[in-house]
């Protein structure tokens, strides 16, 4: 097989669908099955571009730009916290995640809901199902599109309707509001892959919105900052020099 791209990510995948696999047998959660299905669609979607030469996807962090990448990620989850703040002064996201939990238990619930699925939702929903729309309908791919034209436009529309339907059907979210803000941040999520041609910004902004819906980041703001910080340098120096390697970033 001539291999226009390196299949990199595709390891990945498959330990998402492994992992949500092993979540669905030992906890009996429906929610699991849909996850699990969507981590191997993910994977077939990916690899089959890859095989065949149809596309080219985008990088999950390019080698220049990274720490703006990582920052504007950030920034991007804060202001649409806020935002989504001014909106409502209750969260309904939150009851939804309550919901959900996997076996009842509190801390994963809120690791699998902050770290593993909002990888997986920005990989499907955000590169995997937009990038063959664009292919197929637009003749044209996500790597090359303009953010500022009416394919980025469209594909924006696209990603975040189909991101809102899912949490409107698969997880019952139909309060108004929640739904406007989930396609809001659908397109936010679309828009920063498409301008930065990477993943890294709404993945990072994915799993910080998730963490605060969750409640998952209480710990880290309780925790010891100097701590926290300094666990954060050993994994950057380590990711940099090739010592370990963290799914789809390292």
């Amino acid at each position: 097989m001539n291999f226009k791209q390196q299949p990199i990510y595709a390891d990945n995948l498959f330990v998402l669908g492994v992992l949500l696999l092993w979540l669905k047998i030992n906890f009996d959660f429906n929610l699991s099955s849909i996850y699990d299905s969507m981590a191997m669609w993910s994977l077939i979607g990916y690899l089959i571009p890859i095989i065949f030469g149809f596309f080219i996807w985008p990088n999950i962090m390019s080698r220049n730009n990274r720490m703006l990448e990582i920052i504007v990620g950030i920034v991007a989850s804060v202001v649409f916290i806020y935002f989504y703040k001014q909106l409502t002064t209750a969260s309904s996201m939150s009851s939804v995640f309550a919901a959900t939990a996997f076996g009842g238990s509190e801390f994963i619930n809120k690791l699998i809901f902050s770290l593993l699925i909002p990888t997986l939702e920005t990989v499907f929903f955000f590169i995997i199902i937009p990038a063959w729309v664009v292919w197929k309908f637009m003749g044209t791919e996500l790597m090359r599109m303009e953010l500022l034209s009416w394919q980025g436009a469209l594909t924006m529309v696209f990603g975040a309707a189909a991101f809102t339907l899912f949490h409107a059907t698969a997880k019952g979210l139909t309060n108004n509001t929640d739904l406007m803000a989930t396609f809001i941040f659908g397109a936010l999520s679309v828009g920063l892959i498409i301008y930065f041609k990477t993943a890294i910004s709404a993945l990072i902004a994915h799993g910080i919105l998730n963490g605060y819906s969750t409640g998952a980041l209480d710990f880290i703001l309780k925790g010891n900052m100097l701590m926290i910080a300094g666990g954060v340098i050993l994994a950057v120096y380590l990711v940099k020099e090739n010592r370990f390697k963290v799914p789809f970033i390292g």
